[in-house]
């Protein structure tokens, strides 16, 4: 791209990484951008990007940052916490989730109704409604990976890595103007049109990696 070799620049932004097209004549697009920073001691390179493939540039990026994450207080218990889409995994940092779309039984709603239920399931159990999710939000700081917000509000832990590199999670439940119930409708729209890969990656923002099958001993053998 000729944008990516102009003039000299301190500031570059490059946006939807994960897009940019690779060619022999032209080489890497973004070792391109890096170069227009060179003469710059102290320079900045903006990437965001959805992303698109198993072999994200972007995460790939993310995964060399110090990997920071928006922590929000409850706006009823008032405990800190970072902000996800599922329940914590086993092993998982403890953390708060999308909740209210399944019935009693466990099952899925329909997406109109799973949009007017859901709600936000605080890491102590709160709940968590639409009228007070953008307020919380508002209300949240930047921390990288190694440190967290204990019961008392202190700072605690030791970030893994510098600022030199800096990373940012963000996902939709950020945006004001979409709502947690239209989050949980999409989730559940896309899992009946057999499409998680869109949910994942422009939703969630992380990267979709394709389940591999595994092989019968009788295939192998």
């Amino acid at each position: 791209d000729q944008r990516l070799r102009g003039k000299a620049c301190k500031w570059v932004f490059e946006n939807e990484t994960d897009v940019y097209e690779w060619n022999k004549e032209a080489g890497n697009p973004h070792k391109a951008a890096a170069e227009r920073v060179k003469q710059f001691p102290e320079h900045c390179i903006w990437k965001e990007s959805t992303p698109v493939r198993e072999d994200s540039h972007n995460c790939h990026e993310y995964e060399k940052s110090n990997k920071e994450d928006w922590w929000v207080w409850c706006p009823h218990c008032n405990a800190p916490q970072i902000l996800r889409f599922f329940p914590p995994a086993e092993g998982e940092q403890p953390h708060g989730y999308v909740d209210g779309y399944k019935d009693e039984n466990g099952q899925l709603l329909e997406p109109e109704e799973a949009e007017a239920k859901a709600f936000y399931r605080c890491v102590k159990g709160c709940k968590i409604w639409q009228h007070e999710k953008n307020l919380m939000i508002k209300g949240g700081i930047w921390l990288p990976k190694g440190q967290y917000i204990d019961e008392d509000g202190e700072i605690q832990g030791k970030a893994i890595r510098s600022e030199r590199h800096s990373g940012f999670y963000i996902w939709t439940i950020m945006q004001s103007k979409i709502s947690i119930g239209r989050i949980a409708a999409k989730y559940i729209e896309c899992l009946h049109d057999g499409d998680l890969r869109n949910f994942i990656q422009d939703w969630l923002g992380n990267r979709f990696t394709e389940k591999k099958k595994v092989p019968k001993y009788d295939e192998v053998a």
